[in-house]
């Protein structure tokens, strides 16, 4: 079983921000997010500028960067 770590709605990272195991972002994060082998889920609240590589990408936030999922990605459209 995975387990995923949150970085919450007060969090303000600058700089690159490394995972292993599933992300779950809410806060800011200027700066590039590596989670290769996991899933990192965009909040509604978060604001990241930077690029995001991970397994799979929901983005339900603001992302000012390229996406790179090697699995797949889902965005708000995507939902039913």
């Amino acid at each position: 079983m995975n387990s995923m770590s949150t970085i919450g709605k007060t969090i303000h990272v600058k700089g690159e921000l490394r995972a292993t195991e599933d992300l779950t972002l809410e806060g800011r994060i200027e700066g590039h997010v590596l989670c290769e082998e996991f899933a990192v889920v965009l909040a509604e609240s978060a604001d990241i500028t930077g690029n995001i590589i991970a397994r799979d990408i929901t983005v339900f936030g603001r992302i000012d960067g390229q996406l790179v999922a090697t699995e797949s990605w889902v965005g708000p459209e995507d939902l039913p």
